[in-house]
């Protein structure tokens, strides 16, 4: 037991180090490309943006926080567990727009929604299935999108010569991989359920599958566009490129731990985007922080805090707050839910 905790401990130190050191390197990074530039540069370029880019870079963010709920809709429907929307609604948007700000986002959205689906009275069991085949969704709708990218954007590679453009082909199918066999297993009839140890996975009908799918590529999607919205001389030709210049740099800002993931992501997009790194970019990319990252933490510890303030007021009063009213208690299905599984 105390070994457990000292490795918990330890594990918790790495990461921390881990960390800290990109966010002083991506720091250090970003303030010698900032060198050559002016803050006067910058806000004078930030006002010179389009105002129709901007309006549609607003109005995708909007749009791509809604369809995330759909992660949480649709891993409740796999649970079994049937919640009114506006709840599902609440605790999605709070639940996402604080693991994409806080580090050790691996487990603060999950904490976070746990808090809340609790308090609603879903099982231990039923939120981690939940949130287990929706982070599934994801991470295929990530596959795919990185996957059409690649094919279409990056160059051939050099270093393999007259190979560059199979090779790329071969990295754009094997990208390809985890969908197809998803896909694959959601429509074969034989297998029911996947076992790993003491892991269980049900596989989904193709409705819940194909569903959860579709939301993790229009997620990767919507914000990959809004991000080359917002992006200099973003012809639409250059949708595939800024489109992956956003994937890999979200994934490395994910990786950084880093809270946001920030100075880690820009840098990121400054180095794919190479040598044209201008002032305009540095704005754009402060414009898309604001927008995808710094605005929604606002409107979602707004709704941390009231859901906090209606289980205190429930708590000292003794009354059921609009969130825990009888008529909207959980109807859960009669489902096996004796597996687990793992949180991403």
């Amino acid at each position: 037991m105390a070994s457990d905790k000292k490795n918990r401990r330890l594990l918790h130190l790495i990461l921390s180090l881990v960390s800290l050191t990109f966010l002083v390197g991506a720091t250090f990074f970003l303030v010698q490309e900032l060198r050559a530039l002016s803050i006067e540069e910058i806000f004078h370029t930030i006002n010179s943006i389009s105002y129709k880019r901007l309006a549609a870079a607003i109005t995708l963010c909007i749009v791509n926080y809604s369809i995330m709920v759909g992660y949480d809709w649709i891993g409740l429907w796999y649970a079994g567990v049937t919640i009114p929307f506006r709840k599902i609604a609440l605790t999605s948007i709070v639940g996402d727009t604080l693991n994409n700000n806080l580090g050790l986002s691996a487990f603060v959205g999950s904490t976070i929604k746990f808090r809340f689906y609790s308090a609603l009275g879903v099982s231990a069991s039923s939120i981690a299935r939940a949130i287990g085949f929706y982070t599934i969704g994801y991470w295929l709708g990530f596959s795919f999108l990185s996957s059409i990218s690649f094919l279409y954007f990056f160059p051939q590679i050099a270093v393999f010569g007259n190979w560059g453009k199979p090779v790329q082909i071969a990295i754009s199918m094997f990208l390809m991989l985890p969908v197809a066999f998803f896909t694959g297993m959601v429509f074969q009839k034989k297998i029911k359920k996947v076992s790993l140890g003491k892991l269980h996975i049900d596989i989904p009908t193709p409705a819940k599958g194909l569903s959860v799918l579709l939301v993790g590529i229009l997620d990767w999607t919507c914000t990959g566009v809004m991000f080359y919205l917002l992006m200099p001389q973003s012809a639409i030709r250059d949708v595939f490129k800024f489109v992956s210049i956003y994937v890999i740099s979200h994934i490395a800002g994910m990786v950084s731990q880093v809270p946001g993931g920030i100075a880690v992501f820009e840098s990121a997009a400054v180095l794919m985007n190479g040598a044209n790194t201008t002032v305009t970019m540095m704005a754009s990319l402060l414009v898309f922080r604001v927008l995808f990252f710094i605005a929604p933490f606002i409107l979602g510890l707004c709704g941390f805090f009231y859901f906090e303030l209606k289980q205190g007021h429930r708590l000292l009063f003794g009354r059921k707050d609009a969130f825990t009213k009888a008529d909207n208690m959980i109807i859960e299905n009669q489902t096996d839910i004796s597996g687990k599984i793992s949180v991403q």
